[in-house]
Formats: C-alpha cells, sequence, structure tokens
C-alpha cells in the first residue's frame, strides 16, 4: 500500500540540511537469514542505488525490520567493508555515553506518520 519514493524525492529530501539519506537493504529482507554472499549483494546495491541517485557518498545505514535478530556479526562487517560508518540497530532509545555502543549497533527511535502537533510531543520526552 506504499509507494517507492522517486529519485526526484530522494534529491529533495537530501537538500534539506536536517535530513540524512541513509542505506537499507536492496529489497526489504531479513539479512540475517541471507548468505554472506547475498547480504553483500543487498547491501551494495541499495547503497550503489542511492549514491547514484544523490551524487554522494551514502554512510548511514538502518537494518530492515529493526530488530535485533535483523542482523549478525557477519552484516556488521560487510557494512564495514561497503564504506558505511554507522547504523541502527534494533534496540529502541536514546545513545547513552556513559554505555559502550557499538557504532553499528545505535539505538532507533520509530517515527510515525504523525501530525507535526504529535511529532512535537513526541521529540520533547528527549529533550526534556
Amino acid at each position: 500500500s506504499c509507494r517507492m519514493m522517486t529519485a526526484g524525492e530522494i534529491r529533495k529530501l537530501d537538500d534539506n540540511e536536517l535530513i540524512t539519506i541513509g542505506g537499507h537493504a536492496h529489497s526489504y529482507v531479513n539479512l540475517s537469514s541471507l548468505p554472506k554472499s547475498q547480504q553483500i549483494e543487498e547491501i551494495s546495491r541499495n547503497k550503489e542505488i542511492l549514491e547514484e541517485v544523490l551524487g554522494h557518498n551514502v554512510v548511514y545505514f538502518s537494518y530492515p525490520f529493526g530488530n535485533d535478530n535483523a542482523y549478525t556479526g557477519t552484516t556488521i562487517g560487510i557494512l564495514d567493508d561497503c564504506g558505511y560508518r554507522l547504523a541502527c540497530g534494533g534496540s529502541y532509545g536514546p545513545v547513552s555515553i556513559s554505555e559502550q555502543t557499538s557504532r553499528y549497533e545505535l539505538p532507533r527511535v520509530r517515527v510515525g506518520n504523525w501530525g507535526s502537533f504529535t511529532f512535537h510531543k513526541f521529540l520533547r520526552r528527549f529533550f526534556g
């Protein structure tokens, strides 16, 4: 029921300094269920297409499905080899300075299809 964004729409978002476009998988698949060769294909193909559309490197990644079972150590190695600098993992919450957090397993926060009032109220939880 959702349509894919066009290349023009992605470029328009990328022009906004408050938005960063990151990689995903080419197909919406659970990477941990795939052999290494298919994970490489999914990750690198998506990266190549995004970089061609945007005209610059893409260095951030978010795992499809966003849960702790969505990736493995092999997946993290592939991301590193492909030039990604960090990835959002499956845990929920803010990054803690006092805890050791892998740059390939950063927590994520789900943002819904909300109006501006609901989004503002949601953000206030993080900024007091």
